[in-house]
């Protein structure tokens, strides 16, 4: 029976200090020198913008790298930029990384890409919208010209939501 006693206490402190040699980067993989071009979320209420640093990959990256896809769609992608009062809260800043879209819930992390030139990035969903016919969503006019597609005007986008 003492030796049952005995044996917990020493289970736990074993236990214990495997678990301190854990480290974040074993969760997120190895670590990488940039995250995917264009990849800049910007702030949205409730979160912090990640950065890679030193040996240890940061979730931006980690997400970079391979996010599973939830969800995918196709069509035409526009852009706006006049800031305005947004469905979700807060005020639209043209500056930030974020799109109107009429159905996916707002804080949804989406991944674009331009279908004419393969660009990319990532962006929340603030808002809804767009209200044209034939357009998926609505970008800021950061997350447009990260896409290059400013010029352009509307493009054709693949959209992934990751979790």
């Amino acid at each position: 029976m003492a030796s049952r006693l005995l044996a917990w206490p020493v289970l736990a402190a074993l236990l214990g200090g495997c678990a301190a040699q854990t480290s974040i980067q074993s969760f997120f993989g190895p670590p990488t020198a940039t995250a995917a071009p264009g990849y800049n979320p910007g702030p949205f209420p409730g979160t912090v913008r990640f950065e890679t640093t030193g040996s240890i990959a940061s979730p931006t990256s980690a997400l970079a790298a391979r996010p599973p896809v939830l969800r995918q769609d196709t069509g035409l992608a526009s852009f706006y930029h006049k800031p305005q009062p947004v469905s979700c809260g807060g005020d639209f800043n043209p500056g930030e990384m974020t799109a109107a879209h009429r159905t996916l819930p707002c804080g949804t992390l989406v991944k674009v890409t331009n279908l004419t030139n393969g660009r990319r990035n990532f962006v929340w969903i603030t808002d809804r919208g767009p209200y044209i016919d034939g357009r998926i969503i609505d970008l800021s006019r950061a997350a447009a010209r990260d896409l290059g597609m400013i010029s352009h005007g509307v493009v054709p986008v693949k959209l992934e939501v990751v979790p």
